[in-house]
């Protein structure tokens, strides 16, 4: 069969040149429509629920399309010149399509106490003119938590954009087209400007991924040329092998720029495997060649045409056996769950068949046509001989020593595959010194991060007063997880506005308040990223400082864990004025375990020791065991009642004597009463005593009392909420305002009229406090799902591809033992390589996941290629031992030529951009040099130890031959 196809190649030899120019034609027609595109989560699994939730996120509030631009201005952020231009950069993209929205100094809400109340603006209206104004307004930004790490770095030296893209677009293109261009364009010079975040990451990635290719291709075939011309010896002889390399990577580039698939972050892997094993195959067909037709120079047309045809239907089996391996060994990973793995194997499977294509039908066309150069034989090649005979002496003569050596080595490889970790954060990609990796760090050390970290909540209505509690305490548990800051949430806005409202840094207990407060947010478009529309979904979106796969990991199993046990608690709410004064102890001495945790969980972002729930929750119960005492209470209400009375806002006009008696006839009612309460009903009937019929209006009066009332128990809730945190002074960390802050805010539900608790701790029937749906998503999220379908991609393709090698190596050779001893020495260089991976401490990522069915596929050649000598001579007559020394001297130095080319070619992606491609090249160096050294020593070895029947000569009988 393959005599006839030489034959039909050589006899058509014109059409056959003509066809592959053609094809060549149409490839180059595609490669202008190559293009680059490596973003995160569109190597997922589509049907992955999380990604579902990460997209339906994007989409309700594009809150995980996000880059951070941070700058550093050499003259400083508080100048006229740098405010000026950053509030045109946030003006200039905020009207671009392909943004969605930028928070920055310029924009960034402002909430303010005025005179009416209180207001919600952007907090740069305009530039301050002078010194004194900029340094106002730098020591007001500086004292904002909510700024800081956000748009403006904790020592006021660098400003922050906080870019949200839109989904209508392709988001790398709005970094490259408009992003980073605009960015430049009106910073310009004079300042230090970095991005960072997963669309400028993809960026980045396009950009080295295009130099790689760009720089490495012609690197590895210029060192590939090299290596093949000191094999070959001749410069005829050279062009045939890099012909075949050169038209198949033009064939496949071409193919994927016609199929309209992106290139992404290992497609440079790609020609580096088509130049180093497509030269293998010409390398082939080129020496066998020579060998047979150009020792014969005298010979006419037609008998070296037949020659030609004999010669390459000689290694046409080898060669095509060793390609399907090959093949079978990428075509392994279409079934894997990363599709730009998946993208890969199919991509590089099909580059190979061109190049084995080419190898058996180009190279004896062109055989068929012009000479390849005499064979030239050289002193190295006689000095290679001997040592090839030497060695092959060792293994025959010593081959269970062999095999002892080897069982230990592959012993010490296993202990290694334990310790193997994986890493397929952006962080593993890059360069210390590239741009993306100074961006990263400055971004976690100036701005706590640039990734997404969001929590998805969904109920009938989120802004209800028990389920805020409930989300801000998600946010208190994510504060204190190690890498994860500035969790924010509507929580935060509202105890912002009411602490600038009512000095009061707390959730209401009632909706009507919620309610009052959230109608000065209206309008603001950075709530469309928060809550929807209809107050039924929220997100909390944080930042994480760590990109790193363990940490991610990690991050995303405890946050399951916390959503797991709030959901066992079933959470109910409680009113506690409905119940007994011994009922609502016992439910505060509940709530209080409960929110020390929540305590205990915000205290961990303050930097200072953590103390653990159980002594603050002693405290918390001791403290409100104690009653205030009314020589404190007691003045605070007075005070609170007399201002309230001789306020401008007071709602009658009345003369000095009148309200001071109003003044003292409220305060003695709140006097009288043992919690300091004051009855509306009674508080109405001073104001209708004590006031002139003139003056006097019911309605009035009604909203009067009410207002008193709430004044004398905010009063009292206030210092309730002192008297606790007095009593937690000694064990929380101090020097933190935006945990004391936090820690206030949950200490006044400690003090006010609802408690949230477990159901097991609350009176039978209580109202449970429920969601619809709680969920995570965001690149934690993400990163643990990548870094799932990894391990379970790698382990999936390398089953695959050893258990249809071994049934090819068994089909080929019709013999199942000799199927096993085939694929010994690409299971011991698979365990080698692994075992080191976790030696030395290279993690398993995108490129380096591809090294194991690779080298299966690869590393079966050499297999095939010394098994095909060993099964001739024996055909030959020769014995066992004897067919091994030969196969030793035939194919040992084309082996070990092959071995440099390919190592040689994997050796030049140690000069690429990224650091896992980097590991991808050195390891597939060490994977081609154990795959050689276990063909040539391993193999032979078990073949004299084993003797598999095929490879007997007729006759001999072993013993256990006849069970």
């Amino acid at each position: 069969m393959a005599k006839k196809w030489t034959a039909f190649v050589v006899r058509h030899r014109v059409l056959v040149l003509g066809l592959c120019g053609l094809l060549t034609l149409a490839a180059l027609a595609g490669v202008p429509r190559l293009r680059f595109y490596n973003k995160l989560t569109d190597w997922l699994p589509k049907d992955d629920p999380h990604l579902a939730l990460y997209h339906e996120i994007s989409d309700t509030f594009s809150a995980n399309n996000i880059v951070l631009v941070i700058a550093r201005p050499k003259a400083g952020v508080f100048t006229a010149d740098t405010l000026a231009r950053i509030r045109e950069l946030t003006d200039t993209l905020k009207d671009r399509e392909e943004i969605f929205s930028v928070t920055s100094l310029s924009n960034v809400a402002d909430i303010r106490k005025t005179e009416d109340g209180i207001e919600v603006r952007d907090f740069i209206d305009s530039v301050p003119a002078d010194s004194a104004g900029l340094k106002a307004l730098e020591a007001l930004a500086r004292s904002k938590d909510r700024y800081v790490g956000q748009v403006l770095s904790e020592d006021g030296e660098w400003f922050g954009l906080s870019v949200y893209l839109s989904n209508t677009v392709e988001t790398i293109h709005a970094v490259e087209k408009v992003l980073i261009p605009e960015t430049e364009r009106i910073l310009g010079g004079g300042m230090e400007i970095y991005f960072a975040g997963t669309p400028s990451d993809g960026h980045f990635i396009n950009l080295y991924t295009r130099r790689d290719l760009v720089f490495l291709v012609p690197i590895m075939l210029a060192a590939i040329v090299l290596i093949l011309y000191f094999t070959l010896r001749s410069r005829k002889a050279l062009l045939p092998p890099v012909l075949v390399v050169v038209l198949a990577n033009i064939w496949l580039f071409g193919l994927i720029g016609w199929s309209g698939r992106p290139m992404t972050i290992i497609t440079p892997a790609a020609p580096v495997l088509l130049l180093a094993l497509g030269s293998a195959y010409g390398l082939y067909v080129v020496n066998k060649i020579r060998s047979d037709v150009e020792t014969g120079r005298n010979i006419d047309v037609k008998q070296r045409r037949e020659r030609v045809i004999v010669s390459t239907a000689a290694v046409v089996t080898p060669i095509l056996y060793a390609a399907v391996t090959d093949i079978i060994g990428f075509l392994s990973f279409r079934g894997v769950k990363l599709s730009l793995v998946a993208d890969f194997g199919l991509f590089a499977a099909i580059g190979l068949f061109f190049a084995a294509g080419l190898a058996v039908t180009l190279l004896p066309a062109l055989a068929a046509t012009i000479d390849f150069g005499d064979v030239r034989p050289s002193k190295s090649r006689f000095r290679l001989s001997g040592f090839l005979e030497s060695a092959a002496g060792r293994i025959i003569r010593r081959p269970r020593l062999a095999l002892a050596a080897f069982g230990i080595l592959i012993a010490f490889g296993i202990a290694g595959i334990f310790r193997v970790e994986r890493e397929v954060g952006f962080a593993g990609f890059y360069a210390k010194k590239s741009m993306p990796y100074r961006a990263m760090d400055a971004a976690n050390e100036h701005f706590k991060g640039a990734y997404p970290d969001s929590f998805f909540f969904e109920a009938d209505d989120v802004r209800d007063p028990a389920r805020l509690r409930l989300i801000r305490r998600a946010e208190s548990y994510l504060s204190g997880l190690q890498s994860v800051h500035q969790p924010l949430g509507i929580p935060d806005l509202i105890e912002e506005l009411n602490d600038s409202m009512n000095d009061r840094p707390a959730l209401p207990e009632t909706k009507a308040a919620v309610e009052n407060l959230w109608l000065f947010l209206e309008g603001r478009k950075e709530l469309t990223q928060m809550i929807t529309p209809d107050g039924r979904q929220t997100i909390i979106y944080a930042k994480v400082s760590d990109s790193t796969t363990p940490f991610c990991e990690e991050t995303f199993a405890l946050a399951e864990s916390f959503f797991e046990d709030e959901e066992a608690m079933r959470p109910v709410r409680v009113d506690l004025k409905t119940l007994s004064p011994s009922g609502a102890a016992a439910v505060r001495a509940a709530e209080a375990a409960f929110l020390a945790q929540e305590i205990a969980w915000a205290a961990g972002e303050s930097g200072g020791p953590a103390p653990g729930a159980g002594p603050i929750r002693d405290l918390l119960v001791a403290a409100l065991n104690k009653p205030l005492p009314a020589d404190r209470l007691g003045p605070a209400v007075v005070e609170k009642i007399r201002d309230f009375c001789f306020a401008p806002s007071f709602p009658f006009e009345a003369a000095p004597r009148e309200l001071e008696s109003i003044s003292r006839a409220l305060s003695g009612l709140a006097a009288a009463s043992p919690d300091f309460e004051i009855a509306e009903e009674a508080a109405a009937a001073v104001f209708k005593k004590h006031l002139k019929p003139a003056e006097f209006d019911p309605d009035l009066a009604a909203d009067a009392a009410a207002s008193a009332a709430y004044l004398v128990r905010e009063t009292r809730e206030s210092l309730q909420e002192a008297s606790l945190r007095e009593a937690l002074a000694a064990l929380l960390p101090a020097g933190s305002p935006s945990f004391e802050k936090r820690a206030a805010a949950i200490l006044y539900d400690l003090v006010d009229g609802l408690a949230v608790v477990p159901a097991a701790d609350a009176p039978a029937g209580s109202e449970p406090v429920d969601f619809i749906r709680v969920d995570q998503t965001g690149y934690p999220v993400m990163t643990t799902k990548l870094a799932d379908s990894l391990l379970r991609s790698q382990i999936q393709s390398i089953i695959l591809a050893m258990i249809v090698t071994l049934l090819l190596m068994i089909l080929m050779r019709r013999s199942v033992v000799l199927g096993f001893i085939s694929i010994l020495p690409i299971t011991f260089a698979t365990v080698m390589m692994y075992g080191l991976l976790g030696f030395v401490r290279i993690p398993l990522d995108y490129a380096t996941m591809l090294t194991g069915s690779i080298s299966i596929g690869v590393g079966i050649d050499y297999t095939i290629h010394f098994l095909y000598v060993v099964t001739e001579e024996i055909r030959a007559g020769h014995a066992l031992p004897e067919a091994i020394r030969l196969a030793f001297i035939e194919r040992g130095r084309a082996m070990l030529s092959n071995t440099v080319a390919v190592a040689a070619g994997f050796s030049v992606l140690l000069l690429s951009s990224f650091v896992l491609l980097r590991s991808f090249g050195g390891i597939m160096v060490l994977s081609m040099l154990l795959c050689f050294i276990g063909a040539m020593t391993l193999l032979p070895a078990a073949l004299l130890v084993f003797r598999p029947r095929v490879l007997r000569p007729a006759g001999e009988i072993m013993k256990g031959d006849s069970i």
